[in-house]
């Protein structure tokens, strides 16, 4: 079995079972997104009026209240304040899932439905829990394929190409790949409908892609590994170009660098490569900007994402400082009260600079950039707590570059991580069996 797939299976297997425990899924902004997700996939359009006024809705369990998830819009139509981009591709399992749940609430035994603490919501809860845990595990894949071109090993190591993972460094890769998958805050959010993981997944194919080397003419992106035709993947890049904007406007930096390194990429292909990449990526960020302006009669912003200029400069500065302590921090929602491995980031991003696992330019470009857009109260009014949900989660996007500086510092300070490893294995041992503790005290 080729190391993708253990680390799928791994993953999706350690995820159905955290699951079983007690935890808050289902809470926060999560089913909300999902009612956008019900509204598309039944009703064809966005208006959520009828979905929270719905008896009996799997969602919430016909009590979810809007708490300012939703807003009069354009016309005064009931609007998501959140971006539909996730919404919108899950609507087609959402219109799945649904009736599945309601069926098997009603032919499933009665008896068994009160042995597991089973109702109806709770089935399509599990539902969408299991769908994530298969993102989860395709990005615990591109994180072993990014670790596994570290250049630690004597051959390449490339799923694409069929070949056999069974040598010291690719176990080694695959390991440390399910360490940090398995760990917050990729683990804390691998049950929820949060936007988090499938921005992180996108954040870390595209770093995959970008990293590889240039294509069979010497410039461009290898379109040959991934089993398309040249125009289609460039396409697809593209694509997930916009659509780390369309899934959450968060990602406005993401977007901006992962283009800049696109051009950058790209400058010596042909002239129907960069339409195709255009292409791509200009039908998210067109829907998404027709949705805002249909929704808001704006272009780019939305009741919740907008800026804010109130702050002078020295207020906005100790902000950013209290902000990037709390991020770090904060025992309710820092990354590190819960993922300690992370303290090894720091000097894996300077370490990048020796190690051919990505370009360092571009990863501090995306980090920095990114983390810029969240600690400045200018770009991001609403701080960095993530309101109730586990810890970390407004870093996660981006937490997959922070992982290839984490694996590459194990490389080079190899006695070092052997204790970090440690303490946070001990830490995934009580967060498995008690996952409740991933939202601390919230």
């Amino acid at each position: 079995m080729r190391h993708s797939r253990v680390i799928v299976l791994i993953v999706f297997l350690v995820v159905w079972g955290l699951i079983t425990h007690g935890t808050y899924a289902g809470s926060g902004d999560e089913p909300h997104y999902l009612m956008i997700a019900q509204s598309l996939a039944f009703d064809g359009d966005v208006d959520l009026a009828n979905n929270y006024g719905q008896p009996g809705n799997l969602i919430g369990a016909g009590e979810l209240q809007i708490d300012g998830h939703a807003q009069p819009g354009v016309g005064g139509v009931l609007r998501p304040v959140h971006d539909i981009g996730m919404p919108l591709l899950f609507a087609p399992y959402v219109r799945l899932a649904y009736p599945v749940a309601e069926t098997l609430a009603r032919v499933l035994p009665e008896s068994l439905m009160r042995a597991t603490r089973l109702n109806p919501p709770l089935i399509f809860r599990h539902f969408i829990s299991l769908a994530m845990a298969v993102l989860t595990g395709w990005l615990g894949v591109q994180l072993f394929a990014l670790f596994a071109r570290s250049g630690a090993s004597s051959r390449p190591f490339d799923d694409a190409e069929g070949k056999p993972f069974d040598d010291a460094q690719g176990r080694q890769a695959m390991w440390w790949a399910l360490l940090l998958t398995l760990s917050p805050p990729l683990l804390s959010h691998s049950f929820l409908f949060f936007t988090e993981i499938p921005s992180a997944l996108l954040v870390a194919w595209l770093a995959r892609v970008f990293g590889e080397g240039p294509g069979a003419q010497g410039s461009g992106l290898r379109a040959a590994a991934w089993g398309l035709r040249p125009g289609a993947f460039y396409a697809v890049v593209g694509a997930a170009i916009g659509m780390l904007l369309l899934i959450h406007v968060r990602n406005v930096a993401l977007v901006m660098v992962f283009g800049v390194w696109a051009v950058i990429r790209l400058r010596r292909t042909p002239r129907s490569m960069w339409v195709y990449a255009a292409t791509g990526a200009a039908v998210p960020l067109m829907i998404r900007t027709v949705v805002v302006h249909r929704f808001w009669g704006t272009y780019l912003t939305t009741p919740i994402a907008r800026p804010d200029f109130t702050l002078g400069p020295l207020e906005a500065t100790g902000e950013v400082l209290m902000r990037a302590v709390l991020l770090l921090g904060s025992p309710d929602f820092g990354l590190l009260s819960l993922a300690p491995i992370f303290v090894l980031a720091l000097p894996g991003l300077w370490l990048l600079r020796k190690h051919p696992i990505a370009d360092p330019r571009a990863v501090w470009a995306l980090v920095a950039s990114y983390l810029a857009t969240l600690l400045l109260p200018y770009t991001n009014p609403w701080g960095v707590n993530g309101g109730f949900a586990p810890a970390a989660r407004m870093i996660v996007p981006i937490v997959p570059l922070l992982a290839v500086a984490v694996f590459t510092a194990a490389q080079a300070l190899p006695t070092v991580a052997r204790v970090f490893v440690v303490i946070q294995i001990v830490i995934d041992v009580v967060v498995w069996q008690w996952p409740k503790v991933l939202w601390s005290s919230q």
